[in-house]
């Protein structure tokens, strides 16, 4: 099984498997590359030479137990990391996905309907992620907002600034802000909606920067 089908079949699980990050020129797609339905069509490149991601275990019985009282090498072990990135116009196992858009010091609503079952945006150092209330349709607005000049006063600043931004787009609702995932600057979160049956769950991967490692993956939250 190729990793895009792996991608495909669970969602969840590649996210909890696998480091996952969005390539840049993804960042905010404008056509031909974004489709008239607002989605994009993407693939998956395997960049694992040159990092050494890790993910915690996933155990279950004696091995659960004993991982209790382990070490913390028998609490991780090594895995993969794939870039999401265009796909080719010939490219048949493609798959359609929605992208809230990354905008340095802004930030742009983007609707998720039924045209897609996966939603990606950029890596967030410091940015917010911001999910509306869904809609009578299924559908949900989200928002990808970035404060980055506020950032150089103060990360709380920056924080209340995105928070403020997403509050005036989107009115109430769930917002994923650094303090759920950043104690340093080294730690980072890759952010991914799914839809499930009539409406989207949100997740983070939240994983920490090393120039010894390369990149480790922390752990896998739902948002909201």
């Amino acid at each position: 099984m190729t990793a895009i089908e792996e991608l495909k079949r669970d969602p969840l699980a590649f996210l909890r498997h696998y480091a996952l990050a969005l390539d840049m020129p993804l960042w905010d797609p404008k056509p031909p590359h974004l489709l008239s339905d607002g989605t994009v069509r993407v693939t998956l490149r395997d960049d694992s030479d040159g990092y050494t991601p890790h993910r915690p275990r996933n155990r279950v019985g004696l091995g659960q137990l004993m991982a209790k009282f382990g070490g913390d090498s028998e609490r991780s072990k090594a895995t993969k990391r794939f870039t999401v990135k265009w796909a080719s116009a010939g490219d048949a196992q493609a798959l359609h996905c929605y992208i809230a858009p990354y905008i340095l010091n802004s930030g742009r609503v983007k609707t998720l309907g039924t045209k897609a079952d996966i939603m990606f945006t950029a890596e967030m150092s410091g940015c917010s992620f911001a999910v509306g209330s869904p809609s009578s349709t299924g559908a949900q607005s989200v928002m990808h907002t970035n404060a980055s000049d506020s950032g150089q006063i103060s990360l709380q600043q920056q924080s209340t600034d995105q928070h403020t931004m997403a509050g005036n787009a989107l009115g109430q609702g769930t917002i994923f802000e650094p303090s759920h995932y950043r104690n340093s600057d080294k730690e980072r979160a890759t952010v991914m909606g799914i839809r499930k049956g009539y409406g989207w769950r949100f997740y983070a991967q939240r994983f920490v920067m090393t120039t010894e490692a390369g990149l480790g993956v922390m752990d896998v939250v739902r948002i909201g």
